[in-house]
């Protein structure tokens, strides 16, 4: 049988796509694999911006002499209430090229201009010959002017960018005070899926999480964390959390992996006979192959996609649980990118515009909820009226529709729709 999974796993874990959104106002669309992510760290009287860029067109653009990168701050994500409006000048002699062919902006604003809570919307003009510009948003609460420590990388120089490590990689607690004290609690990660959309059985309440174990840190030297978990890193009362995977995260490669996200796509039997294989991996492959009707390269095909999804979901979503368990992950990796986002302060709004069987726009509601270990953490509010094009969705995967290639809508030169 052809080894499309050894093929999978070798060309999808070199890419590492970021999130980021193109807008029309402040309406937000997905761009495909964007580039884009940011961290941010206070100091002094300052709030730092790291704008991290892996897109080659993006990066090239601003090295341009003369180049600007204008941003705005808002009072939260409408056009109405931009009080302030600035910009990044000569961004090419602020730009730094990484050895993996990335680039990093740093930049700095006077804590003193931003009206907390506030919205910084950063604008990257002149992506490509067919997108003129991109934006990112990020939110500033006061819990970031009050952070006595950030994350940094296994060089020690660079903001970690995302809210996980591999259990194998060492990273840095960082601070400018070099003798602070960090205590890291260990918690149990949760392998608990989202249920569908339409589902009217509540999701079961989480569980009270116990603590498996306790450390204290010194910041600015190396710390690795061998044991997967989600973990609370807390010094004066400033805390954050950082999610710890084992494997290729946020790649998925092994076996029983590349089985659990399929619970979107296949019945109970048919996870306990991919479970139950003695040969795991090329069951997968199996099922896959069934689903393309025995043409490989539709297989190659359908396995990309979706694993790729599940990465993006991943390197998207990841809080206090992997991307693709979570309700956007999981309504991500089913229908893909929405081609409309709006976000406010405590929810987003997903709108499709694609043809799911029925007329008419699908939208999907997120409402930002509290959680100890994360501000990313979003509820689909559920709805029966949802079922046809779950099943509609789950349907066209299943007849191995997904993995046929059609042509980008963002390569035909169309301009993002005003909302």
């Amino acid at each position: 049988m052809l080894c499309i999974l050894s093929w999978f796993c070798l060309g999808i874990s070199a890419c590492s796509p970021e999130l980021a959104t193109r807008q029309s106002g402040l309406n937000y669309q997905f761009g495909p694999d964007t580039g884009l992510n940011y961290d941010l760290q206070t100091e002094g009287d300052s709030v730092h911006i790291f704008l991290k860029i892996t897109d080659k067109v993006t990066i090239g653009n601003l090295q341009k002499p003369g180049r600007a990168l204008p941003y705005f701050l808002s009072r939260d994500y409408s056009r109405t209430t931009i009080y302030l409006r600035d910009s990044v000048q000569a961004v090419n002699k602020k730009i730094t090229e990484l050895p993996d062919k990335s680039a990093i902006v740093t930049f700095a604003i006077p804590i003193s201009k931003v009206n907390f809570p506030s919205v910084l919307i950063i604008r990257v003009p002149q992506l490509s010959a067919i997108q003129e510009e991109q934006f990112l948003d990020i939110p500033l609460t006061n819990a970031f002017v009050r952070k006595t420590f950030t994350l940094k990388d296994s060089t020690g120089q660079l903001p970690l960018f995302h809210p996980f490590v591999n259990n194998r990689h060492p990273f840095y607690i960082a601070s400018t005070n070099p003798d602070t004290a960090v205590t890291v609690r260990q918690f149990p990660l949760s392998f608990t899926p989202a249920i569908p959309p339409m589902s009217r059985k509540m999701a079961a309440p989480s569980p009270t999480l116990k603590v498996q174990s306790k450390q204290t840190f010194t910041t600015n030297q190396p710390i690795t964390l061998p044991e997967s978990g989600i973990y609370l890193l807390e010094n004066g009362g400033n805390q954050r959390s950082l999610l710890v995977e084992e494997g290729s995260f946020p790649a998925l490669t092994s076996a029983a992996e590349l089985i659990e996200p399929l619970i979107y796509l296949t019945s109970s039997v048919e996870r306990k006979n991919l479970y139950d294989s003695d040969q795991p991996k090329l069951a997968v492959d199996a099922f896959w192959l069934s689903i393309a009707r025995q043409d490989k390269n539709l297989g190659k095909s359908l396995i990309k996609e979706y694993y790729g999804r599940v990465e993006k979901a991943n390197n998207y979503f990841s809080a206090h649980k992997a991307g693709w368990l979570t309700d956007r992950g999981m309504i991500y990796l089913v229908f893909g990118s929405p081609d409309f986002l709006t976000r406010t302060w405590d929810r987003e709004e997903w709108i499709y515009q694609r043809n799911f069987g029925q007329s008419g726009e699908v939208k999907f509601i997120f409402i930002k909820k509290p959680n100890t270990f994360t501000q990313n953490y979003y509820e689909l509010v559920r709805d029966a009226a949802y079922e046809f094009i779950w099943y509609n969705q789950v349907d066209q995967w299943r007849k191995g529709n997904i993995g046929i290639p059609t042509p980008d809508p963002g390569l035909s030169g169309r301009r993002n729709r005003r909302r």
